[in-house]
């Protein structure tokens, strides 16, 4: 599983990478950002990376610190945008993996507020949405301070409202159509 997941990460990273740089018009950055393949290899190795622990793997410190080393040397030679996302992506696996485990082993009661509980539901749609949102508001130059809250805010919001609308109601058809029927044992007479 993690030399898929790596492997479709290396792939759609080299695409990034090579389009990075000063001369990447908007419209690659723009695509970087919202293109679902570009963006699935890191959603993959998120996957990966819980279906591992929840089977019992657990990494050596050794191998976060090499990947954290490959992604601070990674951004010294290549940190034009959006190669940032790239380096960024391993970091935040590192991050991650590193709370799940530390969760695990001692439970942090932060962690049990109904607020990061709900905030863990809608994550998916978050990640979806947020991209396309911060470009949108990015366009209405509000500056710095105000376009960082509005998009957090905006995209908070929308992904409230696709997890209720969309998520929530395509899960329940998905276990109603595909899911695990009942079954009968019938019992002939001989």
């Amino acid at each position: 599983m993690w030399i898929v997941a790596f492997g479709a990460f290396a792939i759609s990273s080299v695409f990034v990478i090579a389009s990075s740089g000063e001369s990447a018009s908007a419209a690659v950055a723009a695509l970087h950002y919202v293109n679902p393949i570009i963006r699935l290899p890191e959603f993959m190795l998120g996957v990966v990376a819980a279906l591992a622990i929840r089977s019992g793997w657990r990494p050596r410190w050794v191998t976060g610190l090499g990947v954290i080393f490959l992604a601070s040397g990674g951004f010294l030679f290549a940190h034009d945008y959006p190669s940032v996302n790239v380096w960024a992506t391993l970091f935040y696996l590192v991050l991650i993996i590193g709370f799940v485990l530390t969760d695990i082993h001692r439970p942090m009661p932060f962690m049990q507020l109904r607020a990061l509980i709900y905030a863990g539901k809608v994550s998916f749609c978050f990640y979806l949405a947020h991209q396309i949102v911060i470009l949108q508001i990015e366009a209405l130059k509000l500056g710095a301070g105000a376009t960082v809250l509005a998009s957090l805010g905006a995209s908070c919001l929308l992904a409230s409202v696709l997890h209720h609308v969309v998520e929530i109601p395509t899960f329940k058809w998905l276990v109603i159509r595909f899911g695990p029927k009942e079954r009968t044992t019938e019992t002939t007479d001989s």
